[in-house]
């Protein structure tokens, strides 16, 4: 099977994750790399391009796609401009700072047919995936509760409930498929670090089904936590990414652990994997721009509310 190349733009913290992922799956590699900082030419193979305005990249005829490793206040302006070269790419979350340009972009990536991922990381978690195989255990969802955040990290390009927020929402629009009808949120807490904001924020939302979910999200945590309660009429699905036991069952006042298939492999690699079959054919429901707009949309909400 040929090679996929791929280009990335960005070689920061996440820019060296993607190196470090790719460099291990199977039948793929980075070709060209942009980057600033021409000391970041050591991360990647010899034979791998340097290039120091993207520009250049969507101008290549041998790339096979694409990977946004920046801000998402810069993502508008390259999938603009990608319009026209419609390389497939991957994105990180959330998808733009601003619910119009979210809009703008799903709908002409939508009519142009180019293929998108945006880096809703747990999407691909063996145990979030587990889940929703056994949602059928827990009878019809009444409600659903997460809590996600950490202490940090302190951005200045990415507000907290932004950087936070598209976890637990993707998740929980995944699963009741649908756009809230109505949408609350309380910031509990808020205080400046040096020049950047620590926050936590209560975000709930109804929908038409009657279901509601509750999100607990923030860089103002005491510590890193990841977890997500799906409840329904006759149980609950558990999952709790830090704990021992990522995915359990909660039913007739019992617990169960739950075995999750592929439990050690990184949800990170699922997501590029899942990414190329789609180049390669095989349709996803995850990729798209969809759930990355509606999910800025939420969060333009919050904010405004607040």
């Amino acid at each position: 099977m040929r090679k996929m190349k791929f280009a990335l733009i960005g070689a920061g913290r996440w820019g060296k994750i993607y190196i470090q992922t790719i460099s291990r799956l199977a039948n793929m590699e980075i070709s060209l790399l942009c980057t600033s900082n021409l000391e970041n030419r050591k991360l990647v193979d010899s034979n791998c391009h340097i290039c120091s305005d993207w520009r250049d990249i969507l101008t290549k005829k041998n790339i096979d796609a694409l990977i946004l490793a920046v801000p998402p206040s810069i993502q508008f302006e390259i999938l603009l401009a990608n319009l026209k070269s419609k390389i497939p790419l991957i994105l990180e979350k959330p998808l733009t700072i601003d619910a119009k340009q979210a809009k703008e972009i799903k709908s002409l990536y939508s009519k142009e047919n180019i293929i998108s991922l945006v880096d809703h990381i747990y999407l691909f978690h063996p145990a979030y995936t587990t889940l929703k195989k056994n949602l059928h255990l827990i009878g019809n969802i009444k409600s659903i509760k997460t809590e996600g955040g950490s202490f940090g990290p302190f951005r200045h390009h990415t507000p907290p409930l932004w950087d936070y927020g598209p976890h637990d929402l993707s998740m929980c629009l995944d699963i009741i498929k649908d756009y809230p009808n109505k949408i609350t949120t309380t910031r509990i807490s808020r205080q400046k670090n040096k020049e950047t904001l620590e926050e936590v924020w209560e975000v709930n939302l109804q929908f038409s089904s009657g279901i509601q979910t509750k999100s607990i999200i923030g860089n103002g945590m005491k510590k890193k936590t990841r977890k997500m309660e799906v409840i329904g009429e006759e149980g609950s699905l558990i999952f709790d990414d830090f704990d021992k036991d990522k995915l359990n069952l909660k039913k007739n006042f019992e617990i169960s652990k739950i075995l999750i298939p592929n439990e050690s492999k990184l949800p990170l690699d699922i997501a590029i994997e899942t990414f190329v079959d789609a180049i390669r054919g095989k349709h996803d429901s995850r990729l798209g721009l969809t759930l990355g707009s509606d999910i800025v949309t939420i969060l333009e909400e919050c904010y405004l509310n607040n």
